[in-house]
This record gives structure tokens, sequence and C-alpha cells, in this order.
């Protein structure tokens, strides 16, 4: 294969393995049985590299870009406590999102904020925003988007993955509309709350 087919079919290959992730996740969260538990102190440029690849290999098919918000400074010595595989899941979420609500060959932005004890990572698309009711009722369970962004048989479980993955760091899962489309941030503690006791 020429190099820009071995692109296409690794990206391929890891969208698989993250399908066959979020197919777990979901009996998880159907059957009770909650997430995982296995936090570590995780460096936040870390994170978003790992989110840049993982939007990358979503993005391709749409030949749309995706980019670090440029505001986005050192994050040296920038780090948080978190089960680093739902995060990363949850923020995948988001960036899918992302991806089918922008146009191809739109932009995809990744951006970090912080305040006071909570650091946000957040997902900006370039599509035509949420409606007023998802900005309302966006994180609930099998909600979708009435008519103002496409389905295309998504079943609205994925911004509730994010939204219990942000709780259960403390956290909350907050989307708005910005002049540019919209926009989703995961909100967690950065020292979030222990874990019950069994």
């Amino acid at each position: 294969l020429e190099q820009p087919q071995q692109e296409l079919v690794l990206a391929i290959l890891r969208n698989a393995g993250h399908a066959e992730e979020y197919v777990k996740r979901l009996r998880q969260v159907t059957s009770g049985a909650g997430f995982p538990a296995d936090r570590g102190e995780v460096p936040v440029c870390e994170l978003l590299e790992a989110c840049m690849q993982k939007g990358q290999d979503l993005a391709v098919l749409k030949d749309q870009k995706v980019i670090v918000d440029p505001s986005v400074s050192d994050l040296s010595g920038k780090s948080v406590i978190i089960e680093k595989s739902e995060v990363l899941r949850a923020m995948e979420n988001l960036i899918s999102n992302a991806v089918r609500f922008a146009p191809v060959r739109g932009t995809i932005m990744l951006g970090v904020e912080f305040q006071a004890d909570q650091t946000g990572l957040w997902v900006q698309d370039s599509g035509p925003g949420f409606s007023a009711e998802a900005l309302v009722k966006a994180g609930r369970t099998f909600y979708t988007q009435d008519g103002s962004r496409p389905q295309d048989g998504h079943m609205g479980m994925g911004l509730y993955f994010a939204s219990q993955i942000a709780q259960k760091h403390g956290g909350s899962l907050s989307v708005e509309n910005t002049s540019i489309g919209g926009r989703a941030c995961l909100w967690i503690q950065q020292k979030p709350p222990a874990c019950p006791q069994e």
C-alpha cells in the first residue's frame, strides 16, 4: 500500500479497537457494573497528545483538521489524578461528536482550561452548534439532538458516558455554543474524591 493508504488502514484498525472498548463500557453501564477504578497522576500535556491522536484517527475520512487551541500555553507541571483510560474514552466520545457535526474539511479544536480546583478538557467543532434543547438535555441517557444537528443513527450514549465519567472525577460535562460552533468540556477535579469503600 502507498503511504496515504497505510495511514488510513492504521486509523481504521485503531478505531476498531476504540469501538470494542465502547461496547465494553456500554455493557458495564447497562448492567450496573460501573467503571473500573485505577487512578494515577497523568500530565495534562500527555492527555492532550493522546486526544490529538484519537482526533486525527477519527477525522481522517472527512479530511478534517485537528488542532490545539493556539492560546494553550506551557503545560509543564500540570497534571491530574484520574482513571486515564476512562477520561480518554470520554474525550473520544466528545471528539467523535465534533467530527460528526463538523463539515468535510472542517476544523476540530482541542483545548485546556483551568479554574480553581478543576481542569477542563474541551472539544470545539465548526458545525452548526447545539440547539437550545440540547444545551439543557445533553448528557442524559439516550438523549439525542433534535433536528438542529444530524443523528446518523446515534443513540446519545457518548455524552452520557462523558457526563458519568466527569461526575466520577468530581466534575461535570458542559456544552455551549461559540461563534465557531459547538463546544463540549469535560471538567474534572484535579484531586477527585476518593473511591467509596467496599
